[in-house]
C-alpha cells in the first residue's frame, strides 16, 4: 500500500482515527480497520535512486498481522536520521516506543 507523502501528516483514506486502546487521556492512535499500527524501519528497508544513493522507507505494521505495508515515504540516506523520523511519526499519532514494540512482536508473531 502507498500513502501520501509522510511528513506533512496527511493520512491516506485507509487510516481511521480512533481512541487509544491504551486509556483516556492518551492521543489517538491511528488504525487500520479495527487494529493499531505503527511505522517501522530497518536497515533493509531501502530504495535505489537514480543517482545511486540508497534511502530508507518506512513500512507500516499491523497488530496481529504478519508482515508490513511498504510506503513511498522516502526518510533519506542516513538510518539514524530515518528511525528518528519513524519514532517522532509514532509519536505524533500518540503511539510510544514501547507500543510500536508491541505492534511489531505482534506481527512478528503472527508470522510463524
Amino acid at each position: 500500500m502507498h500513502g501520501p507523502t509522510e511528513p506533512e501528516g496527511r493520512c491516506p483514506s485507509f487510516w481511521i482515527t480512533g481512541p487509544n486502546p491504551h486509556g483516556a487521556g492518551v492521543a489517538p492512535v491511528h488504525m487500520l480497520g479495527d487494529k493499531p499500527f505503527c511505522l517501522y524501519v530497518s536497515e533493509a528497508m531501502t530504495k535505489r535512486h537514480a543517482d545511486g544513493s540508497m534511502h530508507f522507507y518506512p513500512g507500516i505494521v499491523v497488530e496481529d498481522e504478519p508482515g508490513y505495508y511498504m510506503t513511498d515515504w522516502d526518510y533519506g540516506i542516513g538510518f539514524a536520521d530515518a528511525v528518528a523520523a519513524v519514532i517522532a511519526a509514532n509519536a505524533k499519532r500518540g503511539m510510544g516506543q514501547l507500543e510500536a514494540m508491541d505492534i511489531l512482536a505482534s506481527s512478528m508473531r503472527a508470522s510463524r
